[in-house]
């Protein structure tokens, strides 16, 4: 983690100068919110209610609405906010376990796949088998890798973006406290309170959001760290599954040619045997030998096109 330190520093600095801005209401209140029962409760009474007219009505759900999704945003952010704290104390040590499997994928690299003579005892189509599932296997694996890649250029770039979006929340959050110490006038008591429920948790919302931006920035780092950490890991993994897929690519095309030969072997022989024998047995023979050729011409087809296939794959 030495090329993150210098970054981690300032990411600290930058978080300590950004709580700093929110981290106190202008009028000194540790409001207690409205909850979200209290809120359905009065949207139920509102559209029950026969005393208020439908433009009051309409304006009251809004407000009462709105303020469900603030609320909603608050514990979203809440619990945003515990998992990066929770992947700070946690990462240095999953961290750890990655280099050690790491160090035992390099080992197992300078390792053969195979004792020598091992995939003789299999048959052509047990050896397709494990080839098929080896393919598979490398494409898990090469989307994983592409997933990593992806996620750790997108949190590359995320600090620019998070800390433009920490001074304009910080604007907002100043414009909504100076609206919130503004006196309501000219609107029933109902309206009024119904807009003190939804400043107040916008309030909270917007500040819960600045910390979870706040710990987003903190865990940067270490969250990259982890990321590099991972991607070498399925890089590690990519290049054993080539080496193991190469290997049985080998010995599917040794098996193929062996089985071929021996099939020749056979007819060369049946023919030998068939010589001054009935015409029919002569024919058997003969279109053996031609059915073998064409066995042959197709198993070269094959390997031509399983190389042209490994070239553009590659």
């Amino acid at each position: 983690m030495k090329k993150y330190s210098l970054w981690f520093f300032l990411l600290i600095l930058l978080s300590t100068v950004s709580v700093s801005l929110y981290a106190v209401d202008s009028d000194g209140m540790n409001t207690t919110l409205v909850s979200e029962e209290k809120i359905k409760d009065k949207i139920v009474e509102i559209k029950d209610t026969n005393v208020l007219d439908n433009e009051a009505k309409n304006s009251l759900l809004s407000i009462y609405s709105k303020t469900l999704d603030k609320l909603d945003a608050l514990k979203n952010n809440r619990s945003h906010m515990a998992d990066y704290q929770l992947l700070m104390k946690t990462a240095p040590a999953e961290i750890r376990k990655l280099k050690k499997e790491q160090i035992k994928e390099e080992q197992k690299a300078a390792k053969p796949l195979f004792k020598k003579g091992q995939l003789n005892q299999y048959k052509l189509q047990e050896l397709e088998q494990m080839l098929n599932a080896e393919s598979a296997n490398l494409t898990a694996v090469q989307t994983q890798f592409a997933d990593l890649k992806q996620a750790i250029e997108r949190e590359s770039g995320s600090a620019t973006k998070v800390r433009k979006q920490l001074i304009e929340a910080n604007h907002k959050l100043e414009s909504l406290l100076e609206e919130k110490n503004q006196p309501q006038r000219g609107i029933s008591d109902e309206q009024k309170q119904a807009n003190k429920w939804y400043l107040e948790v916008s309030i909270a919302a917007l500040r819960s959001q600045l910390k979870m931006w706040d710990q987003q920035l903190l865990s940067l780092p270490i969250r990259l760290d982890l990321l590099e950490q991972k991607k070498k890991l399925s890089a590690l993994k990519l290049t054993r599954i080539k080496q193991k897929q190469a290997e049985l690519q080998q010995a599917v095309d040794e098996k193929r040619s062996s089985d071929i030969q021996k099939t020749q072997d056979i007819t060369r022989s049946e023919q030998q045997q068939a010589e001054g024998q009935h015409p029919l047995i002569l024919k058997l023979a003969k279109s053996n030998s031609q059915l073998s050729k064409q066995i042959n011409e197709k198993n070269k087809k094959l390997k031509e096109y399983e190389a042209e296939e490994d070239k553009s794959d590659a």
